[in-house]
């Protein structure tokens, strides 16, 4: 069959369907020993299926040359992503290896990793996504239980002790790129995904091609271009990865491949769908992190509250949120609700897709129960798995013959009822199956690991909800050879869980409380955690009272805000915020309160890779870069942009907007080495003569574009005039720089002294209000007001080297100007400090009457000066820029002036 746009016009059973009890001749399946799985297909209603593989194949067949996936400023066409993952699969074939055989992807997320989960399809293999940063034992777990017959690797070390398979190198795959000749079926097992299991280790969910329906139906389902640009930042140990892959592959659009969900998009990349699960969702809001080129949100693995839906819809510019339902077992996704802006109701798990069927039984003996009625929630249709991989019971266990309506379900263990309109809503589980954060967590796999280290005896794990989130805590009874803190423990248990398991506290009691049963009982546990942590807020609260009359250090507020998002006293300073508990969603949180302390852009990713407060604070030291006048950001590839350097002399007032520019090649200008010229010699012109060099070796012809914010857009002016003046062409980017020597008008003083002067001498008297009056004045008479004190620096400047900070500000003030005609971009904020606005009586910091031509362009944003820098607004700063760069239309909203 050759692949065109009918698949959009498949029967409607693919999307949606309504909630019903039909018959089906799907029979019972269960691999290792059950029925066969094709001739299930050959009796069941699978005449839509297609492969994976197949569906992308097609589609590189159809547009070869268009962008398959963005991966920090590398497009990759369809054609060069189908010919790298023939050669995978032809080098698997050449090994000996073949259909149904079991590889395994141990890969950094980059083009190679997708092009090795296709490359196996297409060799007629089942991939088993291994995710790097999991404990070895539990890598070796999943190879030996797979039976992986090779490991796709950049490091053989993750291979563990006694693994026999084929090690396969990704960088030096060379084998023919044609099309693999082998012949494959869409009723072949895909892929293997673990979950976490009851019995106290991970079990394997072996799934075939089916996710093909879901993925056909969202090229009918989603719309306005909603699949044009899908941001990956599922693991691809997880079933929502499939989505992000193969949706936008199998309909022409674009995979936007990223770390994670906190790794900021570039301006280039403009995704147009982002998923998530609720509580990741609602933190990127918090941060401002979602682009406003994203019109569509998959909400899934949680439990989606109108409070959430309500805070992300209040972020960002998204039109449709999409509440999505479904386990691993029925690939991906089983029911989807649209919760749009104006709704006010809880929102739903809403009708099935893909042809699922949803049935809600009763729990004891397996009948239909009325609607509105509780019950267990089945899932039959052409979406279930095969089975659990090695384990018959298991498998015979969850997938039943559901005799009412003749078909093959899988019993979720959740809870669930037809509501008004015959939708789904879901009412949590029945048993001690958790999700968090998307991942599904067996509190028993828990306990079992906990028993494992020496010295614990029994333990206990329960879920509980702390400020809005869901946190795990493990109760532990020890003997003395156990551990001897709760860190102790937590690293202990970190060697054999992967993050999303590991508790976020561990508590020491005497005995693990048990029902009459022999079971755990977290009833009693989640009373006694209620205990413990009102202990620890009274602790956190007499730590944060006994600190604020005093004041804080850097690294003090580093180390209360790691121990408050712990819910503890402050950690220490060498203490490992992760290790303790932490995790990247809380990061989120306290990035925003450290801006808010320190005044200043404080990217997330900062905090994920340095995680004690000591690290944190060095990676925060303005001094870094103090023997360097050049460094490298971005892309090496890009096209290049010269960043001047801050009023810190470093590049650290950039540090959220240089990822968000990552596609492009930055050069970071330094002043720091320069310390002692410009103390001496305080011109801006001492800067020019050392900078100007370098900028001309890195780029000896073309267009030279410079960009600088506040104290660095005067060092960008001078810098493009000087090259102006050489005969070099330049595009000149300004962010909110205020000139000196404007002329305020009276009314402008008056407003000053109301606003600025008189609060300063009422509340902190004399000497503060001279400062700020000192301060103001030498904008006007940078010449004539006599030695510039270094008191006269804001407060907010904060630097190891006073004296060089007012040798800077002394140079800005210093600087005469002169007309420009050039391209130039200048971006100016409306909300401004009663200083600022003296200085800046023609609206645009003082511009006014030196930009002329019509490559002037004057965008005016209104927010503050250290909003610029800072998210969200930050983001569209970066696509104004992206836009203006590329003469395209930022189209963000934002004012022109």
């Amino acid at each position: 069959m050759k692949w065109d746009w009918r698949w959009r016009n498949k029967p409607a059973r693919l999307w949606p369907v309504e909630i019903v009890n039909a018959r089906s001749n799907f029979p019972e399946i269960a691999r290792n020993g059950s029925a066969d799985f094709e001739t299930a297909c050959a009796q069941g209603d699978l005449s839509g299926l297609i492969r994976l593989d197949d569906m992308f194949a097609r589609q590189a067949g159809c547009t070869p040359d268009a962008t398959a996936i963005l991966r920090r400023g590398e497009a990759t066409s369809y054609s060069d992503l189908d010919r790298r993952a023939n050669a995978i699969a032809n080098t698997l074939i050449a090994r000996g290896i073949g259909p149904q055989d079991r590889i395994a992807i141990a890969l950094p997320r980059s083009v190679d990793m997708i092009a090795a989960m296709i490359g196996a399809m297409k060799a007629g293999c089942v991939y088993v996504p291994v995710d790097t940063a999991q404990p070895p034992a539990r890598i070796a777990f999943m190879l030996e239980d797979s039976g992986a017959r090779a490991l796709i690797t950049l490091d053989p070390a993750l291979a563990p002790q006694g693994f026999t398979g084929t090690l396969i190198a990704a960088d030096r795959i060379d084998a023919p790129d044609t099309p693999p000749a082998i012949a494959t079926s869409p009723t072949d097992p895909a892929y293997i995904f673990y979950t976490s299991g009851s019995t106290g280790r991970p079990k394997g969910v072996l799934l075939g091609h089916n996710a093909c329906f879901y993925i056909a139906g969202s090229i009918r389902h989603f719309r306005d271009g909603e699949l044009s640009r899908v941001a990956a930042v599922t693991s691809i140990s997880f079933d929502p990865s499939v989505f992000e892959i193969f949706a936008p592959l199998a309909c022409g659009g674009t995979i936007v491949l990223k770390d994670d969900a906190l790794e900021p998009f570039t301006a280039d990349e403009r995704p147009t769908l982002l998923q998530g699960v609720p509580t990741a969702l609602r933190q990127l809001a918090r941060a401002g992190a979602i682009p406003d080129t994203v019109i569509a949100i998959n909400s899934g693995g949680e439990t989606l509250t109108r409070h959430i839906a309500d805070e992300i819809y209040g972020a960002c510019a998204a039109r449709r949120i999409y509440n999505h339902y479904g386990p691993t077992e029925a690939s991906i996704c089983t029911s989807i609700s649209t919760i749009r802006r104006e709704d006010h109701g809880v929102p739903d798990i809403g009708s099935p897709v893909a042809g699922a069927q949803v049935l809600i039984r009763d729990m004891m003996n397996g009948d239909p129960v009325a609607d509105g009625e509780t019950g267990e929630i089945c899932i039959g249709g052409p979406v279930l798995a095969h089975g659990y991989l090695g384990d018959r019971a298991l498998t015979d266990a969850r997938f039943k013959h559901d005799r009412h309506s003749g078909m093959r379900v899988y019993r979720t263990g959740d809870l669930g009822r037809i509501g008004p309109q015959g939708r789904l809503q879901f009412l949590g589980r029945i048993d001690d199956q958790f999700k968090l954060r998307g991942h599904r967590v067996e509190l028993a796999e828990i306990d079992d690991t906990l028993v494992s280290i020496t010295g614990i005896v029994d333990a206990g794990t329960i879920v509980i909800e702390e400020r809005g989130e869901s946190r795990l805590i493990g109760f532990v009874a020890c003997c003395p050879d156990a551990p001897d803190d709760e860190i102790a423990l937590l690293t202990a248990i970190r060697e054999s869980l992967p993050a999303s398991m590991v508790p976020h506290r561990i508590i020491r009691i005497g005995s693990i409380p048990r029902l009459p049963s022999g079971k755990v009982d977290r009833t009693e546990l989640k009373r006694m955690a209620g205990e413990y942590a009102g202990d620890q807020s009274m602790a956190k609260n007499a730590t944060a009272t006994g600190t604020a009359d005093g004041g804080e250090t850097i690294i003090e507020t580093i180390a209360r805000l790691f121990g408050e998002a712990l819910d503890r006293p402050p950690l220490g300073p060498s203490e490992d915020f992760f290790t303790a508990g932490g995790d990247s969603l809380m990061c989120v949180e306290i990035a925003l309160r450290l801006e808010e302390v320190l005044d200043r852009p404080i990217p997330v990713n900062l905090l994920t890779h340095h995680s004690t407060p000591n690290d944190l604070f060095t990676a925060l030291n303005h001094a870094r870069n103090a023997d360097r006048l050049i460094t490298y950001d971005g892309n090496p590839d890009g096209d290049t942009i010269f960043i001047a350097p801050g009023i810190r002399g470093s590049d650290t007032d950039y540090t959220s907007l240089k990822p968000l520019l990552a596609h492009r090649r930055l050069v970071m200008l330094h002043a720091l080495p320069l310390a002692a010229d410009m103390i001496r010699d305080p011109q801006i012109e001492t800067l020019v003569r050392a900078l100007i060099p370098l900028i001309e070796a890195e780029q000896p012809e073309g267009v030279v574009t410079l960009l600088g914010y506040s104290f660095g857009g005067v060092v960008a002016y001078a810098l493009a005039r000087e090259l102006d003046a050489r005969g070099r062409n330049t595009r000149l980017i300004i962010i909110d720089t205020q000139i000196s020597h404007c002329k305020a008008q009276p009314i402008d003083w008056l407003r000053w002294t109301k606003n600025e002067f008189w609060p300063a001498l009422r509340q902190q008297g004399f000497k503060n209000a001279m400062r700020r009056l000192a301060r103001s004045l030498l904008f006007w008479f940078p010449n004539t007001i006599g030695r510039f004190r270094h008191e006269y620096v804001p407060d907010f400047i904060t630097s190891a080297d006073p004296a060089f900070v007012a040798s800077l500000v002394k140079a800005a003030t210093s600087l005469r100007y002169t007309p420009r005609h050039a391209p130039t971009l200048l971006i100016v904020a409306e909300k401004m400090h009663p200083t600022d606005l003296l200085n800046s009586p023609d609206g645009v910091s003082g511009w006014h009457g030196l930009l002329h031509g019509p490559d002037i362009e004057i965008r005016s944003i209104p927010v503050t000066h250290s909003e610029l820098v800072r998210r969200p607004v930050v983001s569209r700063i970066s696509s104004l820029l992206e836009g203006w760069l590329t003469n395209e239309s930022a189209g963000d909203g934002i004012e022109t002036s």
